[in-house]
């Protein structure tokens, strides 16, 4: 049959939300250690920066995924700021996570049209399952840069209308970020980066010894 709003969405994402519960009811500790900073400032982008989305801008393997993770962790156990502007935006907040290649599955062809009207098709049921089911979503795109060009321009008008704003969230090298985007300043303008650093050698061995099992 015609695909609804909700089997759209849940054929295009994975759900963090769903991974770190399982976790948290195995009575596993979640834990990913450091970063902190970049956590509460992608959360702060969310709630202090209307308009803005955070991008986490940094090398390979510098963790942005686990960066990624931390938030949503944060976010379903309340570790937020007391500040009531933080519940509101974000204490009922679901996080999803997909990519270009996901949303491209509903894309009839690579020409702009098409993959724009893929991307506004995930954008408008994430607005669809957020009014029906009074929820929030927050959208984790990993490697951003692979976006084309046809979602990059559709997905303009969702970043920053206040009406309609999507808590968009994504991560890049720097490198492919500034090839992609910088002919594009509309879309910079939308975005906040925050760099990732790798980890420095202390973090790294505390990493190791705090996750070491016998």
């Amino acid at each position: 049959g015609p695909m609804t709003p909700e089997s759209t969405l849940l054929a295009l994402i994975t759900s963090l939300n769903d991974e770190i519960v399982e976790e948290l009811k195995k009575g596993e500790e979640f834990t990913i250690i450091g970063r902190e900073k970049e956590a509460s400032e992608v959360i702060d982008t969310f709630v202090r920066m209307k308009g803005k989305n955070p991008f986490l801008i940094g090398p390979r393997g510098a963790g942005k995924s686990s960066i990624a993770e931390k938030v949503a962790y944060k976010i379903i156990v309340g570790d937020l700021p007391a500040h009531p502007a933080y519940q509101e935006a974000l204490g009922n907040a679901y996080f999803i996570e997909t990519s270009a290649g996901r949303i491209g599955r509903l894309a009839k062809s690579n020409e702009n049209a098409a993959q724009g009207a893929a991307m506004e098709t995930f954008l408008e049921a994430i607005l669809f399952v957020e009014e029906k089911y009074k929820i929030k979503l927050v959208t984790f795109i990993d490697e951003a840069h692979t976006l084309p060009e046809g979602m990059i321009e559709a997905a303009k008008p969702y970043l920053e209308s206040k009406r309609r704003a999507i808590n968009f969230f994504g991560a890049s090298t720097a490198g492919e970020f500034q090839i992609k985007f910088k002919d594009n300043p509309a879309f910079i303008r939308r975005v906040h980066q925050i760099g990732v650093a790798e980890q420095s050698i202390p973090e790294v061995i505390e990493i190791i010894t705090k996750s070491w099992a016998p």
